[in-house]
Order: structure tokens, then sequence, then C-alpha cells
């Protein structure tokens, strides 16, 4: 089986080196090729534009960082709907509004291939060790042909079996994530604030009935001072923005998610939308807008 992993980030890189771990023929286009290329080293094959990638492959899949970036990668000359044959399926893994995913399957099955919306839980440490959760809008048995390579990328597969569910699911998880991401960043500088050890606070959590692999994994990066990327502060800016237009249409009030959607968006205004989203924690430190 052929599959082309179209964007090779924080997400796509690592996925596409499991790909190519499980034995999958692996083709990548990426716009910044140099980010690709220790993928090429280890196996991968180059292709110069997203046609040329998706008239070669039986399984497209896409981690961008955005619907409009996706947009634009699916349309023009050397788009990827450009080179789509008849039965390739594209797998589409960004965290996307629902209306895109049906946008997207309506162009997708006018050229005779199939569109699918898998957004996937987890950030670059899933990833890379193979422990993604793929929500996929679709049933088991008509997306049956993908099993091997969401096998190959993710450690269990949800299966909300209909077009559009898979985003609305993800944007649902993803409005927790920033909730418990901000309420880690905010008992954290708490407690600094308060004198106590903040190595104190950390063991205190992954100890009790709040641990998680999420609080250990973001509580370790505090500790350490180390806000490189894993799911980049803008990202989940972007996330909430697109939860609070799901909000509205569905005349659902959202309360916590407009709050954190505020704090986020004032820490990227403050220029962190390139580090980690724990990079939160700075809004209380006096030197940055929102602190206390």
């Amino acid at each position: 089986m052929k599959v082309g992993i179209v964007g090779t980030g924080v997400m796509g890189y690592p996925m596409a080196e499991n790909l190519l771990r499980a034995g999958f023929e692996v083709h990548v286009w990426n716009r910044t090729p140099q980010k690709a290329r220790p993928l090429l080293e280890q196996g991968a094959r180059w292709a110069q534009t997203p046609r040329e990638l998706a008239s070669r492959v039986d399984i497209v899949g896409v981690m961008l960082a955005n619907h409009e970036v996706t947009r634009a990668v699916f349309h023009g000359e050397d788009g990827l709907l450009a080179g789509l044959k008849e039965g390739v399926w594209v797998v589409d893994h960004g965290t996307n509004p629902p209306a895109w995913a049906r946008e997207a399957h309506r162009e997708v099955t006018l050229r005779g291939a199939q569109y699918v919306d898998v957004p996937v839980l987890g950030s670059r440490p899933q990833a890379e060790a193979r422990a993604l959760v793929l929500l996929a809008g679709g049933d088991p048995e008509t997306l049956a042909p993908l099993l091997p390579y969401f096998q190959a990328i993710g450690k269990h597969t949800i299966y909300t079996g209909v077009l559009g569910q898979g985003c609305l699911l993800k944007l649902n998880l993803n409005l927790m994530i920033a909730l418990v991401n901000a309420a880690l960043a905010e008992g954290f500088a708490m407690a600094r604030q308060f004198g106590l050890d903040p190595a104190w606070f950390v063991e205190a959590l992954k100890e009790s009935a709040l641990a998680s692999p999420y609080i250990a994994i973001k509580g370790d990066k505090l500790l350490a001072g180390d806000f490189s990327e894993q799911f980049g502060l803008r990202l989940m800016t972007k996330d909430l923005r697109l939860i609070i237009e799901e909000a509205l249409a569905h005349r659902f009030p959202l309360v916590l998610g407009a709050a954190a959607f505020g704090l986020y968006q004032r820490m990227e205004n403050a220029g962190l939308g390139g580090e980690d989203v724990i990079a939160v924690v700075r809004a209380w430190d006096q030197n940055l807008p929102g602190s206390s």
C-alpha cells in the first residue's frame, strides 16, 4: 500500500516515520522541503507538489495547520485534487470545522475518490509513540480499507459514523484540553506565588485522582521551563475560535471556553503563539499582558 503524507510538521513527521517503520511505501510533501529531508534519508519519497503526491498513492493523509491552508493545498493547478485518481482515500487529520469536511468531501467525491475526516487526539509525544486516538467520521465497515493505515499511526480509533462528526468530537475534546491546560498553568503559578515548591505541586497532582498522562507531560515541561512546541499555543487559539463558532451555531452557552479563549488569545498576541500551549503559565508573569 502506498501512502502519502501532506504536511510533515510537528505531527505529520512522526506519523510518516511510523508508516515507514510499518513497511508502507511513504511519499511526502511539505511547504518547507527541509523539514521532510530526514524522512527521505529513512526511505520516504519526495513529491514536488500535492498533485504529484496524490497521483502516486492509495491513501493521502493530510496534516495541516488549519482548513484555510488545507483548502489552498487542495485547490490549484498543482493541488491535491488535481492529482486524485479513482478509489484513492483522502484522510484529513486536521482540526477543522465540520463545514470544511463537507466541502472537501464534495470536491473529492467529484473526482471519484473518497474523503473522511479523521482528526487525532494527542500531540507530538503520542504521535511519536504511535499512541494517537483517531476520531473517524465514518463507520468501521466503510473505512475497513484504512485499518492498516490507522493501526500504523495510532493506538485506537473511535468511529463516529457520520462525516464531520470526527471534527465535532475533536473540537469538544480540545475544549477540555484547553481548560485542563489553563487550570494546570494557573495552579502551578499559584503554588509558585504562595512560596510552595512547584515540584511538590506537580508531584501531588501525579499521585492524585487528577493524575493523567497529560498532567505528567505538561507538569514536567513546567518544572523544566520548557516551552518548546508539542502542541502550539496558536493552534489552541485557533481551535477555541472554531469551538466558539460551533457553540454559537448550536446555541450552546460556552462559559469556560470563552474565558479560556481570552487567555490564549492574549498570550498569542504577546508573541507566544509558536510556543507550547503550557506557555499560558506566563500570563501570571508581571511582564506579560493578562498578568495578575
